[in-house]
């Protein structure tokens, strides 16, 4: 019924793109990206024995002594870009539950100002036994809020859904999506008033969400970049990488 959470982490590739530009530029000189810098240290024995070793000619074939250091970064691009996907998708469906479980907790604790049922429909409900607060009675419409999972081509294209499952509601007949429509946007033939819950919870949430999924694939970033920069060291012990958070 509704579709809160859509392609997500989907952005990611096209900034990874960006990024390995930026990365194979600053492999040959001193410039800044998006999560550090790589430059020549001040080890300028190691860089000139390379040189000697290498022969001038050489070196500026193969792209100098950063070609290895190039080759590392083409190598670790596509792994970086896994990581942020599996970690935006983490995030994006924890925070799907979390709108899911908002739903239905603001239902439960009657959390909006509804017009309130006429006292004859509330007799009504106790006569038959049912829940006399507002969007409950059965209980069968909250209870069937969930989060669904589909996948469309790659998985950056993982949509995390919460709504209600294609099914009819019991107690009245209709399709339960059909129903949640009629209670969130009003009936005036049915004289049923308008009881908004799904788009007030989404206002209330969708900030947390954008926070909590962009702070992780930062964090996500600065974790990988640093195990990187050890690897690049390791293997360039002439140049020095220095990663900063942001």
């Amino acid at each position: 019924m509704f579709q809160v959470l859509g392609k997500g982490v989907a952005s990611i590739g096209r900034k990874l793109s960006k990024w390995t530009k930026d990365l194979q530029k600053i492999l040959f000189r001193d410039s800044k990206p998006p999560f550090g810098t790589v430059q020549p240290s001040k080890n300028w024995k190691w860089l000139k024995q390379n040189k000697i070793k290498r022969g001038w000619s050489q070196e500026r074939r193969d792209g100098g002594v950063w070609a290895p250091g190039l080759e590392m970064v083409k190598e670790w691009l596509p792994e970086l870009q896994s990581k942020l996907l599996e970690a935006g998708n983490e995030e994006l469906e924890r925070s799907a539950q979390h709108f899911c479980d908002m739903v239905k907790l603001a239902i439960y604790s009657q959390a909006y100002k509804w017009k309130p049922l006429t006292e004859r429909y509330i007799k009504w409900k106790k006569r038959k036994g049912r829940d006399t607060r507002i969007l409950i009675s059965t209980g069968e419409y909250v209870q069937s809020i969930e989060v669904s999972q589909s996948i469309e081509g790659n998985l950056e294209d993982v949509i995390y859904t919460v709504g209600l499952p294609d099914k009819i509601h019991i107690a009245s007949g209709l399709p339960i999506r059909q129903l949640a429509a009629i209670h969130e946007f009003g009936s005036p033939k049915a004289r049923i008033p308008a009881r908004p819950v799904w788009y007030p919870t989404w206002r209330l949430v969708m900030p947390e969400v954008k926070e909590k999924v962009s702070k992780r694939l930062r964090q996500t970033a600065f974790e990988e970049a640093e195990k990187f920069q050890l690897k690049l060291q390791k293997a360039l012990p002439g140049v020095t990488v220095k990663v900063k958070q942001g």
